[in-house]
């Protein structure tokens, strides 16, 4: 299964149904794509 774990800076999580599409470090860009 393609999952990602988001977490935000207070420690809360939430489990998507995603894969990474591109990922851009130097302009800090994270693109993602859903998934079935």
């Amino acid at each position: 299964e393609d999952q990602l774990i988001l977490e935000d800076i207070f420690g809360q999580k939430k489990i998507i149904r995603a894969r990474l599409k591109e990922l851009h470090l130097v302009d800090h860009k994270i693109i993602i794509e859903k998934t079935k």
